[in-house]
Formats: C-alpha cells, sequence, structure tokens
C-alpha cells in the first residue's frame, strides 16, 4: 500500500496488539495487516505518559492523537476504521510537518496516484 500525496484528510492508526495499519486520506481508505510495525519506531510521535496503549489514531490535518481502545480481532474477522474507536484526544502541535517522516518510519512511500496515470486514462476519469 503506497500513502497518496497531497490530499487534505491525512489520519493514519496503527494497532500494535493485531499488527494493523488504516490509511484515512481523500484518495485512499483501508487496513492492512503489517506484523513488521513496531511501537518503539513511533515512540517520537507517541507522548511517553500514552506508550502503555496499544491503539493510535494522528490526524494530521487536525494535528491531533487519539489513544485507542483496544480492539479483539477475532480469527476470519476483518478490522475497519471503526475499530479504532478513540479513548480521548490531545493536541498535537507541529504533526501537519511530521507526515513524511512518519510514512517512511512506516516503510511506505508516499505517491501522487494521478500524476502516475497516463493523460487519456485522467481525462477518461475527469481528473483534468
Amino acid at each position: 500500500m503506497t500513502a497518496e500525496k497531497n490530499s487534505n484528510m491525512k489520519s493514519i492508526a496503527l494497532d500494535f496488539n493485531n499488527n494493523m495499519i488504516c490509511f484515512m486520506t481523500d484518495g485512499q481508505q483501508g487496513t492492512e495487516q503489517n506484523p513488521d510495525i513496531k511501537k518503539v519506531a513511533f515512540h517520537s510521535f507517541i507522548p511517553e505518559k500514552y506508550r502503555d496503549y496499544n491503539s493510535f489514531t494522528w490526524n494530521f490535518e487536525s494535528e491531533t492523537f487519539a489513544v485507542n481502545q483496544d480492539y479483539v480481532l477475532h480469527d476470519g474477522c476483518i478490522m475497519t476504521k471503526d475499530c479504532f474507536v478513540p479513548q480521548f484526544i490531545i493536541p498535537m502541535q507541529g504533526l501537519k510537518k511530521r507526515y513524511d517522516e512518519f510514512v517512511a518510519i512506516m516503510g511506505y512511500e508516499e505517491v501522487d496516484l494521478k500524476a502516475e496515470m497516463p493523460e487519456a486514462l485522467r481525462k477518461l476519469l475527469g481528473l483534468e
């Protein structure tokens, strides 16, 4: 999965118990399991007093950080963005400027999908 560039809504949730990533951007929404995500890699994005929790959402546009309720993922079930239920939300000043850093920690590459499309396809889809 790649994160799409220049979205107005940029929110990413991570659940470290279930190894889930949830992208919530204008151009991309969805969850995927990623066993390689490690909480310690995100410590600079998690206030120290909340590091014992396991599910978080970062909204890079509103510059807020949410600690989410734990979610029990049962066999055969999936997680959606609705499974990331905030317990509390706090402001996180300067978060907007750190979006690229966050995406890089996840090992994802941010791309502009529209720019990657051939011109004829963009016209066909009404993107020009």
